[in-house]
């Protein structure tokens, strides 16, 4: 008798532990969820900078294109026109090193089979010049007069400027620092109407940079800018801040 009351205290005592181990255990697991709920109190906020710049460097394309049937009187012809192309950019201040040209292309169009009905003209010949430069106002403004070229008989097909801004490394560490602090700002803003406190950084992405023309709209996608001599640079940076109370 004396032996089963013993087994029934031993057993009423380690139920009592068991109850007691398995509160302290819940205790500690609620406070873990607790401390990683508040550790992921966060704010996501978009840091936006935009710089307005003039390019720096053009690369300016200007194409020929002659057609006939004498392949020697052709080339002749383009060489001539390529020349005064040169002459003229001289004319206006482009320096000779500058300027570079192609060979001549040509295009043998009878070597096609077109089903017994050929071209008017056999060749087509093209060739281009390829101006290289810093002096971006002054290469803007001689394409508005290629006109005076066409009218001594150069037959200009194309005229492509592509234009570009070279010191966008130098000005990359100081938007992304701005773009950071202004993301700051507003996860301030943000804490302070909901009666916290901005604590460290969770989570930074660097930034989104992106060229465009100075007169893109910003649901615009797909400006690249590379037409326009003035230009838009913008960054977006992405940050987490932790959120205190």
């Amino acid at each position: 008798m004396e032996i089963k009351k013993n087994s029934t205290l031993s057993a009423l005592i380690l139920g009592l532990f068991i109850a007691v181990g398995l509160s302290l255990a819940g205790f500690f697991i609620f406070k873990g969820i607790q401390s990683i709920k508040l550790a992921e109190r966060y704010v996501t906020v978009k840091g936006l900078v935009e710089r307005t710049v003039k390019s720096d460097r053009a690369d300016w394309e200007i194409a020929i294109r002659l057609s006939g049937d004498n392949l020697v009187d052709l080339y002749k012809q383009i060489s001539e026109q390529k020349t005064k192309v040169q002459e003229f950019l001289q004319k206006v201040g482009i320096e000779e090193a500058e300027i570079k040209s192609s060979s001549p292309q040509v295009n043998d169009t009878h070597a096609r089979d077109w089903g017994g009905q050929l071209p008017p003209h056999r060749f087509i010949v093209d060739l281009s010049l390829k101006i290289v430069t810093q002096k971006v106002e002054l290469i803007e403004e001689t394409n508005r007069h290629l006109g005076e070229l066409i009218k001594e008989g150069v037959a200009i097909s194309r005229s492509d400027i592509r234009y570009q801004y070279t010191q966008f490394r130098e000005l990359r560490p100081e938007m992304l620092a701005e773009a950071t602090k202004n993301a700051r700002e507003l996860a301030q803003q943000f804490a302070a109407d909901s009666g916290s406190r901005i604590g460290a950084i969770r989570r930074s992405n660097q930034g989104v940079f992106r060229i465009m023309s100075a007169d893109a709209l910003p649901t615009e996608d797909f400006d690249s800018g590379h037409n326009s001599l003035i230009k838009k640079i913008r960054v977006v940076s992405t940050i987490d801040f932790f959120l205190t109370d």
